[in-house]
């Protein structure tokens, strides 16, 4: 089976409103992990060197080490699924697929 990070797609969106725990003209973005791969993904890992919310994301949710983040705990994606987090910061962050693991069966 072929699978490739093109068959994987980041987007975000603007939320409203932001978390009650920021102010001023904080914004809170949701990130949407689409798989459209023919394999389930596993291990999933962002590229997020830099990104620092202003609230922090539940560790399970995703996990920041260093310049890479993984993704629900490494749990599985399924094709034609997507997994889904939101953040609160001033702007958007720019996340790229950073690796993954084919799970093909």
């Amino acid at each position: 089976m072929l699978h490739s990070r093109r068959q994987l797609c980041v987007r975000f969106q603007r939320l409203d409103p932001a978390p009650r725990e920021v102010a001023g003209d904080t914004k809170r973005w949701e990130v949407v992990i689409e798989n459209g791969c023919p394999c389930t993904v596993l291990d999933l890992e962002l590229g997020c060197a830099g990104f620092r919310p202003l609230v922090p994301i539940d560790p399970p949710v995703v996990s920041q080490e260093g310049a890479r983040c993984l993704v629900d705990n490494g749990q599985p994606i399924y094709p034609s699924s997507s997994f889904n987090f939101t953040y609160a910061a001033d702007s958007s962050y720019d996340f790229t697929i950073a690796d993954f693991t084919p799970a093909c069966y």
